[in-house]
């Protein structure tokens, strides 16, 4: 008992903290913590009743803990959420330019699918739309996905 209980406590605080920690290394310390100290208790005591009640117990705790942790995110600034925006200032999501949509290029590597474009003396990243474009053949930019444009290869080329 001397070490079951501080095994608990330490897997139970483990698994509160996991709802706020990247990762789930935590939450998976915290669940073996609470399994050892199911064992200690069993090995220390030996007697299946008060290991039964020792294992309710713990699923009890575990049940409010996760309530508990659940509730915590519920009542902070960021309402409805499981994840925190504070890191999320400030990010901006890559995205392409519109203006260079229906602009002619050159392939600066092989697109097959994918590769480099230069337009207007900048190399952008490129897929090509189905067709291999080898370096140097002009493309045609035809939308933009992401990060990334499509291209068309420019026939007579």
């Amino acid at each position: 008992m001397i070490l079951s209980i501080p095994l608990a406590v330490i897997g139970l605080v483990l698994i509160y903290f996991e709802f706020f920690l990247p990762g789930g290394l935590v939450g998976i310390l915290g669940g073996l913590l609470l399994i050892g100290s199911a064992f200690v208790f069993a090995m220390e005591y030996g007697g299946a009743m008060w290991t039964t009640i020792y294992v309710f117990v713990l699923i009890a705790l575990l049940v409010f803990t996760i309530k508990f942790a659940l509730f915590r995110i519920k009542h902070t600034k960021t309402k409805n959420t499981l994840y925190s925006n504070q890191d999320q200032e400030g990010f901006f999501a890559s995205s392409f330019h519109e203006d260079l949509i229906g602009k002619e290029g050159v392939a600066a590597s092989n697109l097959n699918p994918s590769g480099h474009i230069w337009v207007d003396d900048k190399r952008h990243q490129a897929v090509s739309n189905g067709s291999f474009v080898k370096k140097g053949e002009k493309v045609k930019i035809i939308r933009g996905q992401g990060s990334y444009y499509v291209v068309n290869k420019i026939k007579g080329e």
